[in-house]
């Protein structure tokens, strides 16, 4: 069987590993009995080097969940009559949220094409405890909350809200509705033997059916969310998977990478300058060319080896996600109910602070505590104790000798 290496991030949370794949990008059982050029048995050598991070991918993650928060901030002191954002703000935040959500969505298909590829149960029971079990946690606490507080709230609900969830995302809780659907699609692709440039390809043909105003996709929203993002899941698939551009951002020189950062930065800020942004036939060019920007600074700043904290927050993006309108709106609350604090200022920067920093304390203490379920329904690894590849894996890919031979 002639057989083509794949560079594969494979995710568990903290790490990725190398997986073998074939032709049809499909994960190869039995790895033992492979031949090995002496080049594979050193990527294979997990003695040496059981892991590596993606360190630049978590400075990736820390841009996007910023916007996030930024943008949440500056909504929820606007509906309280405490700020009003002014054409110099709006256009920072439109040129940093030009590309955002698509970024999520493409950081998410990096590490999907390993994931969907395993036995059917395996890969639903691994949704289910996470991103379902995520949403559904959280998207209660955040309607309960709301309907509980709504005298102090800006957006009130019912109890009855919480039924709902089931069919209708709430707030910015439509992102992990939007991807767990996503990733199902994703499986069926794959077993459907269908190749992912094939897929990228139908996903971009899916997303051109947005210009026809007279395709009606019924009233199901995430049908139009998924119509929107999966081509940038889709992309990410087929980088993830190729390994080539990784390589080449990777390996290529700061000056290359400052170049590709204004080029990216320069063309996503004359979108949001000029109006463009909200073209519908530019969006995706916007889109990739602030992935191309983004991922290019952070590969930078992950390679001067500091700024840590900004590392350590996008390590915590999705804990940050599901909790910061909380902690922000807890804050404003506060200052304004209870202080009676107006200073506009202060609501931001506070209300960023809480927004970032209470979730990561929760999830600390959640873990302290074994309180896990809050994120995830996955006890967390032991403190100390490094996973073997198998665990992580399921396949068992032994490091072979130039001959061929176990060693």
């Amino acid at each position: 069987m002639k057989l083509s290496l794949f560079v594969v991030p494979y995710s568990s949370r903290d790490y990725f590993v190398w997986a073998i794949h074939n032709e049809e990008g499909n994960p190869v059982e039995n790895t033992a009995d492979i031949k090995a050029p002496e080049k594979l048995n050193k990527e294979l050598d997990l003695a040496n080097d059981p892991f590596a991070r993606l360190h630049w991918i978590d400075f990736l993650r820390f841009m996007y969940i910023t916007v996030v928060v930024l943008y949440h901030v500056r909504m929820g002191l606007e509906r309280a009559g405490i700020y009003d954002a002014g054409p110099t703000y709006l256009l920072v935040e439109n040129f940093i949220g030009g590309f955002s959500m698509a970024g999520f969505f493409f950081v998410s298909g990096l590490f999907i094409v390993y994931s969907a590829s395993r036995d059917l149960k395996v890969f639903l029971k691994a949704k289910f405890q996470t991103i379902v079990w995520l949403y559904l946690v959280w998207a209660v606490i955040h309607c309960i909350t709301q309907a509980a507080m709504s005298q102090w709230t800006n957006r009130a609900r019912s109890f009855s809200d919480i039924w709902t969830l089931i069919y209708m995302a709430p707030d910015h809780y439509w992102f992990l509705y939007t991807l767990f659907f996503s990733m199902l699609l994703f499986a069926l692709a794959i077993r459907l033997r269908i190749s992912m440039p094939v897929f990228l390809g139908i996903c971009i043909a899916f997303h051109l059916t947005s210009f026809f105003p007279n395709i009606y996709l019924g009233d199901w929203g995430v049908v139009y969310s998924i119509r929107r993002y999966i081509m940038y899941t889709a992309l990410g698939a087929v980088i993830g998977l190729d390994g080539k551009p990784f390589r080449w951002l990777i390996d290529t020189t700061a000056r290359n990478l400052v170049l590709l950062g204004i080029a990216g930065s320069a063309f996503v800020f004359m979108c949001a300058y000029t109006g463009l942004r909200t073209d519908p036939r530019v969006i995706p060019f916007q889109a990739i060319f602030g992935l191309i920007g983004s991922s290019s600074w952070a590969i930078l700043l992950s390679r001067s080896g500091r700024f840590k904290f900004i590392e350590y927050i996008g390590r915590h993006s999705m804990y940050i996600y599901v909790a910061h309108v909380m902690g922000l709106a807890a804050m404003r609350i506060f200052l304004q109910k209870i202080l009676g604090i107006e200073h506009a200022l202060i609501h931001f920067v506070l209300g960023v602070a809480a927004a970032v920093y209470a979730p990561i304390l929760l999830a600390i203490v959640a873990d302290k505590f074994g309180m896990y379920y809050l994120f995830s329904l996955r006890k967390p690894k032991v403190p100390g104790k490094t996973k073997t590849q198998e665990e992580l894996v399921g396949q068992p890919i032994k490091p072979q000798t130039s001959e061929g031979q176990s060693s």
